[in-house]
């Protein structure tokens, strides 16, 4: 059966300074690009027979990195892409949830009541991710397929292909971390999730040198 090599792309500086993300383009930073290395070196000798990835630069930044230990085309799927936030897009959680306590509150809930003006609602994300998954399915069972995306988008695809617990469908998915699902034609299991055992040494030289 297919296996699914889930990556969140690296850190940006959107990311580090905590702002909403979403559809805009913006690139890793330092530590992302680091974190993308560790990533792609964890994966260097992984059985990977295809790779897709988001459209979007900090994804396409981060399967570059692992996909040059593999002689493998890089396929860009906006399918992928993270959530649109619409007008929060480039605002820090902060400054929303001082302005917009309500709203904030509301967007947070398991599915929101309020979304920002043009923002993706929770329906059109989960029907483009579930096409793609569709298209996964129909791969030859011994795939060992790459994807390269974003945080929420992920938990999209999880969510979809291996209902999760409420709480867990709420887990953070980090920067550069990796997941592998085991699909399956009417069902999936999830091996693991969020591993950043490639991170460490990454980790404790940050730490170190703060």
């Amino acid at each position: 059966m297919p296996l699914l090599y889930l990556v969140r792309h690296g850190q940006t500086d959107w990311n580090a300074e905590g702002r909403m993300q979403g559809h805009s383009d913006r690139p890793l930073n330092t530590l992302g690009r680091i974190q993308a290395a560790a990533i792609g070196s964890r994966l260097s000798t992984a059985p990977l027979t295809s790779i897709y990835t988001s459209d979007l630069q900090r994804a396409r930044h981060t399967a570059d990195a692992i996909a040059r230990y593999h002689n493998l085309p890089v396929q860009v799927d906006e399918r992928l892409r993270e959530v649109g936030f619409g007008a929060w897009e480039g605002a820090h959680m902060e400054e929303l949830a001082e302005r917009h306590p309500i709203e904030l509150a509301g967007w947070r809930m398991d599915p929101p009541h309020y979304l920002p003006e043009g923002a993706e609602t929770p329906q059109q994300v989960n029907r483009r991710v579930a096409r793609f998954i569709s298209d996964l399915r129909a791969l030859p069972q011994d795939e060992r397929i790459l994807i390269v995306a974003h945080g929420l988008t992920l938990r999209t695809l999880m969510g979809l292909v291996a209902p999760w617990p409420y709480q867990r469908r709420r887990e953070v998915v980090e920067n550069a971390s990796l997941s592998t699902i085991q699909l399956y034609p009417d069902h999936a299991v999830v091996m693991s999730l969020n591993d950043r055992a490639h991170l460490v040494e990454v980790d404790q030289i940050l730490a170190v040198a703060q």
